[in-house]
């Protein structure tokens, strides 16, 4: 198994799309919330209504769609239309047949559904961690199997299948997972299209901003209170 921790919920992803990097050096750097002000909750939370993504979360609990055969719309170009993950090197994408870690050197594997109008994917991993982030746009989660903890309300939170949690625009967010047992993240963007538009921000984009910098060291003694981790990086979670 690859060393490298692997960051989650579309962090992945931004290998393998492009990005307007030169706009995006021309924005200011927002100062984000340490975390999301929400917890996990057993019921949808009503900022997350999508009937896109309520379908294909109905499909996952009924059994309709697995990891092997839930589809991409046709918002999704066909070479993307299928599970990806990182050769052994780390930085080439590659296919995950299946969405099956075992077949993944990085034991993390992720599939992009829609685009619009709501930008909606699903990731599938093993036990590593992830990197804290944050950006501009909401998000929201539904475990389809497993149980970690997450960043939650200024501190981590039990979060397992079945439930959903919803992140504020502009909060760091964090959810590595934590056993052995592998867990499944169901994510969307309400209302919210063009994946390509959206920008990332993580420690390393925020140097020489107080404000920000001050967030993710928070993120970082959280982290720290909880689990024992060092930030992100500085743990193996083999």
């Amino acid at each position: 198994m690859m060393k490298t921790n692997i960051a989650i919920t579309l962090t992945a992803l931004i290998a393998s799309a492009p990005m307007l990097a030169t706009a995006h050096e021309r924005m200011p750097i927002p100062t984000p919330l340490h975390s999301s002000t929400f917890t996990p909750q057993w019921e949808m939370p009503e900022q997350c209504k999508d009937p896109l993504a309520e379908k294909y979360i109905a499909g996952l609990q009924s059994g309709k769609y697995t990891l092997a055969n839930i589809p991409s719309d046709d918002t999704i170009p066909s070479n993307k239309q299928y599970w990806l993950t990182f050769d052994d090197s780390g930085k080439n994408v590659v296919e995950c047949k299946d969405g099956d870690i075992k077949n993944s050197p990085a034991n993390y594997c992720w599939k992009e559904l829609s685009d619009s109008p709501s930008v909606i994917g699903i990731v599938a991993m093993g036990k590593t961690d992830h990197a804290p982030h944050f950006h501009a746009e909401h998000e929201c989660y539904y475990i389809a199997s497993g149980k970690t903890e997450t960043l939650a309300d200024g501190q981590m939170m039990s979060i397992e299948k079945g439930q959903y949690f919803y992140i504020n625009d502009y909060a760091i967010h964090n959810i590595p997972n934590l056993n052995k047992e592998d867990l499944t993240i169901f994510y969307w963007y309400p209302g919210i299209a063009n994946w390509s538009k959206f920008k990332y921000y993580w420690k390393d984009d925020v140097k020489n901003h107080m404000p920000a910098e001050a967030a993710f060291d928070k993120v970082d003694e959280i982290r720290k209170a909880a689990w024992g981790f060092g930030p992100y990086g500085t743990v193996d979670m083999k």
